[in-house]
Parts: structure tokens; C-alpha cells; sequence
């Protein structure tokens, strides 16, 4: 299939995806050194001269494309409901998926505009006002393409697209209201009332939650292989959309009332809260209607055959629910669009798997995910609690990995823009790119303390001892040498010439962390340590050990990587053309690194 024919939500959830890659890095070290503030005595945020603000900061690079990202692929959706149900093609197709593409980059290069009154300088503000309407033109392509694709349409009012339209509706009252917020005046008039809570909803929940919801109609006779009641989807529908309203148009209407407060003027308030906590009980309450809607048709529903809507996308060309395997023939999409099939009865279905045991139905990642959010909540309360974690990550991290895993290239499939780039090596490329992002916020919350709070900076060479760092230099360079002796030699087909690099290259690295230890066991015995006698020292120690010490997990991570590269080395694999592998870690290594090429100078220079 040729990108131009792949559907908006997929093109919406690629983009969510890659969103969520250079997002959440930034939340990840926020997190990190939120846990090291409240556990280990640690001093960012708490500081009295902008630890709010480097918190704001930090927080906000993520919370605004995270905004996105909950958004795409509920526009995504609404893109694939909408040509079913107005039998015509989405108008401008090509101009909103490159609109969201253009939305997701601005998404990052405007989070300072949720500070414009915390008394951030004045230039600031002016450019994330430009980086705010900007933000705003590619959703106004969206909208009006969205709303172009209704015109000489044949509508069909059914539940998925009544869903669409409401969503479609609702996103442009919170676009336009959220434009005002951009203005600097008018945000400091409007920060922190009830006008930013209702522009919010109706973007979060009147334009993503409704698209959402029309996506679960649509798709719900090919999840299940039952048609819902139709009468009761509709139901549903008119009471969420007079719900909604209720709830929050009122809202705008008291936008001079502040949040969080339990108390207030009746008077002037009261009839507005009082509509709105109607609408709340209208809009709440109208969900019980989808789940009582799609569990009654799940026993009594009729049966949807595989493509009820007349849709247009290739999961409409399998039953309803679809096997596990997809498709029993590849489809082939012609240049015009055309879906074909070819091949005989079951002629692709991967060697090695019959029709109910596929590669890809895996329980690895639940397990992956369970083992973070058990290590998350020990990080918060108890260390037992997040080893018990940490083992079940790496015990669900092993079985992922040895999990048999098949996804056969297809002769023809679209590869641009990367064609001339394996597969692997992208993905290295992909994911230290999202390394960049958590170590350039650590790397900024270092220099925001450094630059902004009033501590004296100790002097050269008299806490940091620069001939330890310069020696630990000397040694992570030497090992990107002998990493990329490995390679050299992998191509050559030199089993001894691989072994011995990467067992220099472990040593090195050992040999790093070694001295990394004896230095932090120096400082602690100094009394340099998370909490030291001296405040003046407060500071210098949050940044060295929170970075460093995110560093030297890095440096043990790639040691792990250079044990099993050892043991499978030694069954002679990796040589000549398996070399790709070697090449991969090398990536790894190197950026690991460079980072220490910054942390030198900043940390025992400077």
C-alpha cells in the first residue's frame, strides 16, 4: 500500500506514536527527579529562586503534545467514519495528514504559553504567542477539509457518524475559544478561570472522547461480529451532545471564576454551576447507555457480516470479528487505489502457524506494562515493592524477548523515506533519538539551577576532582575505540579479533563505573552527599548525582548488552553478514559517550 492510500487513523496513530517517543522522555525525567526531590533530599524544584519554574518547564514540553496525542487519533477516526457515511472521498485527504504532521512538530516549541503569567520574560512570551496561533492554522486545514467533505455528500445519519459530526462540532468551539488564550492579555485575564477548563473539555472531551465513541460504533460489529441497536446509539448520542453543552458551555459564562475553589458568590455563579452540574448528571448518565447498548448486542445483536457499513478501508474485505491471522490472501492496492487479491486460499498465512496460533497475540507487553506500574507505585511508598518490579520487568523483558516473532517483507510495500536504512538500525536511531530528549532535560534542569539560583558554584578541581573525570574520558573514549574495532572485525569474520574487543570493551566500561564508585564513595566520605552539612553545597550535589548517576545506569545497561553479545559471539554468531547487530550496540555506546563528553566539562571544567 502506498502512504497516499493509508487511512487517516493510521496515519494518525504513526504520528501519536512518534509523538509519545520524544514526549515522554521529558515527563520521564521530570518523574526521575520529582522521586529524587521527595526521596532522596534532592533540590530542584523545591527551590525558593524558580523550582516551580524549571517544574513548569519540564512538565509542559510534555503536557502539550500530549495533548495532541490524545487528540490524533480520535481525528484519525473521524477521518475513516466520515467517507463510509457521506460515500464520498475525505476532501483534501493528503493536506490534513500533512497537517497533522506539521502540528505535531509546532505541538513541541509551544509550551511556554500555560506560563504567560508566571512572570517569564516578555520576548518569551511574544514568541510562544507567534508558536500558539501557528499551532492553530493546520487544525483550521483539518477542520475545513473535514467540513468540505460533507458537500454533494449522501449522508447517512447512522450513530458513528452522528458521533463524527458532533465531535467535529465541538473541537471547533474549543479551537477558536483556545485561540483567545494565545494573547498574552487576554490569558492573564482568563488563566486559571473556568474559561480554560471549558476551551480544555471541549477539545479533549467534545473532540477526541466523541470521536473515540464514534470510533467504538464503527468498529464495533467487526470487533464483535454483532450489530448494536441503532435506536439506542442515537439515544446516546443526542443526550452526550445536550449533556456536554450543558455541562460546559456555561462555563464560558463565568470565566472570571477561579478553579479549585468550594465556596463562591451564588448570586452571580450559582445558575450557571447549577446548569452545569445538570448537564454533568445528563452527559455521566448517558454513558450508561453505550455499555448497556454494546453488551445487549454483544448476546443479541445481529449478526454484521464482514462489512456492514459499506466502508471503505481493508478491514471491511475480512469477517467479522477478523482471524487472527488478517488476511488469508494479501490485498494488493494498485496505483489507482484498487483493492485486489491474489494467491490461493491461506497462501500467506506465515510458516509455521495455523489459523488460531499467530506471532503477534502476545501477552508480553501487559506483563512489561504491569511490572512498571508495580516499580512506579514502589518508587512511591516502598523499595520492596519496586524490586518486586524491577524482577518482574526483567522477567517479562526475557520472555519478550525469546518469543517467537514473524512479519514477512512484502515484495512492492512502500518504503520510502527510508529505503536505504535496515530496519534495526532505524530503530536505534528512532530510540536514541528519544535518549537525546531525557538527557537534554537533565541536562537543562542542571544549567536552569546553575544560572538561576544564587548558590556559589564551587571551585575548579575542589569537589570534582578533574583528573577522576578526565581518566573516566580517557576511558569511555578508548572503549568507543575498541567497540568500533569490534565491528571491523565482525565483517572480517574474526571470531578472537570480536571476542577480544568486546571483552575490552566490558573491561572499560567496568573499569568506568569502578572509578565512578570510588569518586561517589570519596565525595560521601567528604560529606558531599544528597544532603551536605553545607546549603551551598545543596545544589552542586542534586545536579552531579542525579546526572551522573542517570548516566552510569546507561553505562550498566550497555554493559548487560556486551555480556550477551559475549555469550553469543561465542556460538560463533555476529561475523561477517550478522555483523549488523555489533553495528547496532556500537550506536548505543557511542551516545553514551558523548554524553559524558558533556557531563566532563559542565561537571570538573566549569
Amino acid at each position: 500500500m502506498k502512504l497516499k492510500f493509508m487511512p487517516l487513523f493510521s496515519w494518525t496513530v504513526l504520528i501519536t506514536v512518534f509523538m509519545m517517543l520524544y514526549a515522554f522522555p521529558s515527563l520521564l525525567a521530570g518523574a526521575l527527579i520529582l522521586f529524587a526531590d521527595r526521596n532522596l533530599g534532592t533540590q530542584y524544584f523545591s527551590l525558593p529562586q524558580g523550582g516551580f519554574l524549571l517544574w513548569a518547564n519540564i512538565f509542559w514540553f510534555f503536557g502539550h503534545p500530549e495533548v495532541y496525542i490524545v487528540l490524533f487519533p480520535a481525528i484519525g477516526l473521524v477521518g475513516d467514519i466520515l467517507p463510509t457515511f457521506t460515500r464520498r472521498p475525505l476532501y483534501g485527504a493528503k493536506y490534513i495528514v500533512m497537517s497533522i504532521a506539521a502540528a505535531a512538530v509546532i505541538s513541541f516549541i509551544v509550551w511556554g504559553h500555560h506560563m504567560f503569567v508566571t512572570g517569564v520574560n516578555p520576548l518569551v512570551t511574544k514568541i510562544f504567542t507567534v508558536s500558539t496561533v501557528a499551532v492553530s492554522l493546520p487544525f483550521d486545514v483539518m477542520t475545513i477539509a473535514m467540513i468540505e467533505s460533507f458537500v454533494k455528500a449522501k449522508i447517512k445519519l447512522k450513530t458513528p457518524a452522528l458521533f463524527a459530526i458532533g465531535s467535529i462540532a465541538l473541537f471547533i468551539i474549543g479551537g477558536i475559544t483556545g485561540v483567545f488564550l494565545a494573547s498574552v492579555a487576554l490569558d492573564h485575564d482568563l488563566r486559571g478561570g473556568y474559561w480554560v477548563v471549558a476551551h480544555f473539555h471541549y477539545v479533549m472531551v467534545g473532540g477526541s472522547a466523541m470521536g473515540l465513541i464514534g470510533g467504538l460504533y464503527y468498529w464495533y460489529p467487526k470487533v464483535t461480529g454483532h450489530m448494536f441497536n441503532e435506536r439506542i446509539g442515537k439515544t446516546h448520542f443526542a443526550l452526550s451532545f445536550i449533556g456536554f453543552n450543558l455541562l460546559y458551555f456555561p462555563m464560558f459564562f463565568v470565566s472570571d471564576m477561579p478553579r479549585r475553589i468550594f465556596t463562591y458568590d451564588v448570586t452571580a455563579w450559582a445558575p450557571w454551576n447549577e446548569l452545569a452540574t445538570l448537564g454533568a448528571f445528563i452527559f455521566g448518565g448517558a454513558q450508561l447507555l453505550l455499555f448497556l447498548n454494546l453488551r445487549r448486542s454483544l448476546k443479541t445483536g445481529a449478526v454484521a457480516g464482514s462489512n456492514p457499513w459499506n466502508g471503505h478501508t481493508l478491514e471491511w474485505s475480512v469477517p467479522s470479528p477478523p482471524p487472527a491471522y488478517d488476511f488469508e490472501q494479501i490485498p494488493r492496492i494498485t496505483d489507482d487505489g484498487t483493492v485486489r487479491f491474489s494467491g490461493p486460499s491461506s497462501a500467506h498465512i506465515p510458516n509455521g502457524y495455523s489459523h488460531t496460533t499467530m506471532s503477534h497475540l502476545s501477552q508480553w507487553p501487559l506483563l512489561i506494562a504491569a511490572a512498571a506500574f508495580v516499580f512506579l507505585i514502589g518508587a512511591v511508598f516502598t523499595i520492596i515493592i519496586a524490586l518486586v518490579g524491577v524482577a518482574l520487568g526483567v522477567y517479562a523483558l526475557y520472555g519478550y524477548g525469546r518469543e517467537k516473532f514473524v512479519a514477512e517483507e512484502e515484495p512492492g510495500a512502500e518504503s520510502w523515506p527510508f529505503n536505504n536504512v535496515p530496519k534495526l538500525k532505524l530503530g536505534v536511531w528512532v530510540f536514541l533519538g528519544s535518549e537525546v530528549i531525557f538527557f537534554s532535560v537533565l541536562l537543562g534542569a542542571y544549567l536552569f539551577v546553575r544560572t538561576n539560583v544564587g548558590t556559589t558554584w564551587p571551585q575548579v578541581d575542589s569537589v570534582f576532582n578533574i583528573d577522576r573525570g578526565f581518566l573516566n574520558t580517557i576511558i569511555l573514549l578508548t572503549s568507543s575505540l575498541t567497540a568500533v574495532l569490534g565491528l571491523s572485525f565482525a565483517k572480517a569474520g574474526s571470531k578472537n579479533g570480536l571476542l577480544a574487543s568486546l571483552i575490552t570493551t566490558l573491561a572499560l566500561g567496568a573499569g568506568f563505573l569502578i572509578n565512578k564508585g570510588l569518586e561517589w564513595s570519596e565525595l560521601f566520605s567528604s560529606g558531599f552527599t544528597f544532603n551536605p552539612a553545607s546549603t551551598n553545597l545543596k545544589v552542586p550535589a542534586t545536579t552531579y548525582f542525579i546526572t551522573t548517576g542517570a548516566h552510569g545506569i546507561h553505562v550498566f545497561a550497555g554493559l548487560v548488552m556486551i555480556v550477551y553479545l559475549i555469550s553469543k559471539t561465542l556460538k560463533g554468531h555476529y561475523l561477517k553478514d550478522e555483523s549488523a547487530t555489533i553495528e547496532h550496540f556500537g550506536l548505543y555506546w557511542h551516545f553514551v559517550d558523548i554524553v559524558w563528553i558533556f557531563l566532563f566539562p559542565l561537571f570538573y571544567l566549569l
